[in-house]
């Protein structure tokens, strides 16, 4: 089953670890019917989305979990029961076991930035910025499939290229802010196949 949910408010300060942690928690507390893996450390079959970075809010995050017998609407609700604020299940699909993994099909990312209205921010400016790591330099329009800016606002798609950079570095390089100064939030995530396809929209 592939669920999709938030994370909000305080929950962008879970790792992916916790995060995992806090579902397996949950997933026993709501009285979900999940498969264990085999070995001497049993836990849920679980597989999550390309990790978020700490600190980042996201509207739509995805995890494939399985489970016993027929999926039922209700857990959707026993689930949201015993999350915590800003952790809520927004959807839940039955998949086909063949469906590739949650890792293997997203290769862009769409975030919206607030950022200061006194900050000037145009399109032409992002030709010739960088983003540096480990003693080597990349562009940053290489790792930008699309760019909207507003008044306060910027709604950018971030694709997977041969290296892959971090919303954060994309963002700074950018702006010449700190990211730990901006409002950054994930709001969808796509495979691209000629456009960008949601993972509700692939053909189970």
């Amino acid at each position: 089953v592939r669920f999709c949910h938030t994370k909000l408010g305080a929950m962008k300060y879970l790792s992916q670890l916790e995060l995992s942690n806090l579902l397996t928690r949950a997933l026993r507390m709501a009285k979900i019917p999940f498969v264990l893996s085999k070995g001497f450390h049993p836990k849920p079959e679980i597989s999550f989305c390309p990790s978020l970075p700490v600190g980042i809010e996201s509207e739509a995050e995805y995890f494939d979990l399985k489970i016993y017998g027929d999926f039922k609407s209700e857990y959707l609700e026993r689930l949201n029961k015993v999350f915590p604020e800003g952790l809520r299940i927004i959807s839940a699909k039955v998949i086909d076991p063949q469906t590739p993994s949650l890792n293997a099909f997203v290769q862009r990312y769409k975030y919206l930035i607030n950022y200061p209205k006194t900050l000037k921010i145009e399109i032409k400016d992002m030709e010739n910025k960088e983003i540096r790591r480990n003693e080597k330099t990349y562009m940053l329009k290489d790792f930008i499939e699309e760019i909207q800016i507003y008044d306060d606002e910027l709604c950018i798609i971030v694709k997977d290229s041969e290296a892959k950079a971090r919303i954060t570095e994309i963002v700074e390089a950018l702006t010449g802010i700190s990211a730990k100064e901006l409002n950054i939030k994930r709001i969808q995530m796509y495979d691209y196949k000629g456009g960008l396809v949601e993972p509700w929209a692939m053909n189970f």
